[in-house]
């Protein structure tokens, strides 16, 4: 049985959070935390629809529901590697934080987009929830998202600061990254490297991609 991990955050999660603000940014739609946190619940949702697993992160019940406390680490971790944008607007006379992926991290997801078509088998569970509900507010994701049932209770009705079981007890299949990839995924992360690749390539007139794709 699949179990939610606590910590470190996961390689996994790593780049499908990436992944998620870059799908966002083509829609050109910059989001809230609460936004974000029930996107990445519902591309959970659709892959238990299918019988799989995205994401092993662990998901609690709070006042604005489902809320994944990894995402937090990923959100701190993204803005000071500046791969993150984070802005302040107005709503309604309302301060509100606004997230979207940084010209730096868009250049990253566009190098990956190779790998992202390889797994688009898996990475589709993500795209089925941005498409219903990227453009959706706040308030109308979580009226839909309490509705959900998992093991015949709705996600409403789990107490406060309570788990949600979003992992199936048998699960047909979980996503992982391919042992080919891990490297260069792992590199493009770090903090640094894909400044280092463009001054290489530029030295060298060739696109960055050429400069570390024999590393797979």
């Amino acid at each position: 049985m699949t179990v939610p991990y606590l910590n470190p955050v996961k390689l996994e999660d790593r780049l499908l959070y990436l992944y998620l603000f870059g799908k966002l940014h083509e829609i050109d739609r910059p989001v809230n935390q609460v936004q974000e946190h029930k996107l990445y619940f519902l591309s959970q949702w659709e892959a238990i629809n299918d019988k799989g697993i995205l994401t092993c992160i662990r998901f609690m019940r709070e006042k604005r529901g489902p809320v994944a406390p990894h995402l937090y680490d990923l959100e701190r971790y993204y803005t000071k590697t500046k791969l993150l944008d984070v802005f302040d607007v107005q709503y309604y006379d309302m301060p509100q934080k606004l997230l979207s992926i940084s010209k730096e991290g868009f250049k990253i997801f566009n190098e990956l987009k190779d790998f992202f078509k390889e797994e688009s088998r898996y990475l589709k569970y993500m795209d089925t929830a941005i498409s219903k509900f990227g453009k959706e507010t706040g308030w109308d994701m979580r009226q839909y998202v309490y509705k959900i049932e998992i093991n015949g209770v709705r996600i409403e009705d789990y107490p406060i600061k309570s788990d949600i079981p979003t992992i199936p007890d048998t699960p047909s299949w979980q996503w992982s990254i391919p042992d080919g990839w891990k490297y260069t995924i792992q590199y493009l992360l770090t903090p640094g490297n894909y400044e280092l690749l463009e001054k290489i390539s530029a030295e060298n007139c060739s696109e960055p991609f050429t400069t570390w794709q024999g590393a797979r």
